[in-house]
């Protein structure tokens, strides 16, 4: 059974002392004996320790020399240290030792391999699977006896958490473990491994060495490029007649906009998700607005689509991944979402999952339109409806007020932002022209004309 499931030849069982009958094979732990049963076709597996009620320990096979500073490799079963110990580790590690299971860690048994290992590398070698019902042990202090360990990527976190130096070898994914591997691979390759088994981390590193760069703004001192940013104001103050004017001057390829320069890189394209102004409206304002027939389809519309950011955060990111636009607006905040957006837990699951992801991993940038409360606060932190964490989780926040006097404006003010000075002002006003055009003079164009 050895030779033909494990590729175990008989004199490395004899080497190792395995002592094998036609029923059992069992081998020295310790001071007790592991026995193993069930090898037979059809029959199960089965482990018991002679004499009974032994701890778990571990099963250390014998190398040729012992330095102190070689690699001490720690597979999850006895027959992948034995074919390991076979192909020639005998020779290149330290030391192999042997798991009785993949969950078969003990702070007792992880101090002892943690002694052994003090000069020198720790790697284990798990199993690409994970052990069928019935098979894996129950240490009385991991979890209960009735609730064991399944799963290898648990036992690597109980293995790690024990041993937070330890390294895991990861095999490839076609072989189920190390046996499998030894089948078509040598020990010289296997040891590619470990020479190379850096500590693999589950989350990217941000490159430092790179230089610093200054802020990219896709409207220049407005909309940073491949940031989220929140848009607010009362109720038609014109909140979406500023966005829609300028997805309006990027796709016609007008070159500022309130006197601020537009770079676009994806040809002025823009997203608007829409869940506020009626279709009729939207038509007549671009006309208004003056887009060109030819730049048409540069703005993609999602118009009443019933967009929930509460739960279409994979549809959203797959519609404007496919359209790849400079700019997404999102128009607005309370429109497009069922939760309560005073509860902070909510607002922060869905930026993570719904708008993020479309400025950092797709590069738009994201203007999110929003409500003020009815405070008579000056100070736009104030203003804003709702949790703190609607402006705390945005890259840059900008407020739209009124000003109401003998000339009055609109008055655009910036009170948050990650690249650049945090207080900006626009002043500017809406006039309608000819043929029910509209346009955005700033205050200064309109002092010196009166």
């Amino acid at each position: 059974w050895f030779l033909e499931h494990r590729g175990i030849k008989p004199e490395t069982l004899r080497d190792n002392r395995v002592e094998t009958t036609d029923l059992e094979a069992r081998w020295k732990v310790g001071s007790t004996w592991k026995v193993r049963t069930g090898f037979a076709p059809g029959e199960k597996r089965k482990f018991k320790y002679d004499p009974p009620g032994h701890p778990l320990a571990a099963w250390h096979l014998r190398v040729k020399s012992l330095e102190i500073t070689d690699p001490v490799i720690v597979t999850e079963g006895e027959s992948d240290a034995l074919r390991l110990w076979q192909e020639g580790g005998k020779d290149l590690y330290g030391q192999i030792t042997a798991l009785p299971g993949c969950d078969a860690i003990t702070p007792e048994l992880a101090a002892k391999l943690a002694k052994r290992s003090e000069k020198t590398q720790l790697y284990f070698v798990l199993d690409n699977d994970k052990p069928e019902n019935g098979d894996a042990y129950n240490p009385d202090d991991w979890k209960e006896a009735k609730n064991p360990v399944r799963k290898t990527d648990e036992s690597w976190k109980r293995i790690k958490s024990l041993l937070p130096k330890a390294r895991r070898i990861y095999l490839p994914p076609d072989y189920k473990d190390l046996c499998e591997y030894l089948n078509i691979y040598s020990v010289r390759d296997f040891n590619e491994f470990v020479v190379n088994a850096e500590a693999r981390y589950n989350f990217t590193r941000l490159d430092l060495s790179q230089a610093a760069s200054a802020p990219d703004w896709l409207w220049q001192d407005i909309i940073p490029r491949s940031q989220f940013g929140i848009l607010q104001g009362e109720s038609n103050v014109g909140k979406s007649l500023i966005y829609q004017a300028f997805a309006v001057a990027m796709a016609n390829g007008e070159e500022r906009f309130l006197g601020k320069k537009i770079n676009p890189t994806r040809d002025g394209r823009s997203f608007i998700g829409d869940e506020e102004n009626p279709e009729e409206v939207l038509r007549h304002r671009f006309t208004q607005l003056g887009l060109r027939p030819e730049n048409q389809k540069k703005i993609f519309v999602a118009n009443g689509a019933g967009i929930r950011l509460d739960m279409d955060g994979d549809k959203l990111f797959e519609d404007i991944s496919n359209f790849n636009p400079d700019a997404v607006f999102l128009d607005s905040f309370v429109r497009l979402h069922m939760e309560d957006e005073n509860n902070s837990g909510a607002v922060s699951k869905m930026y993570n999952a719904a708008v993020l992801p479309l400025a950092r991993q797709l590069g738009a940038s994201v203007w999110l339109l929003h409500h003020v409360n009815k405070s008579a606060s000056g100070d736009s932190r104030q203003r804003t409806r709702g949790s703190t964490d609607i402006t705390a989780g945005a890259d840059f926040a900008w407020d739209l007020v009124d000003h109401m006097g003998e000339v009055p404006y609109k008055l655009l003010s910036r009170f948050k932002v990650r690249s650049g000075t945090v207080h900006k002002d626009i002043r500017f006003r809406i006039e309608d022209g000819d043929n029910e055009s509209l346009s955005f003079p700033l205050m200064s164009a309109v002092a010196d004309v009166l």
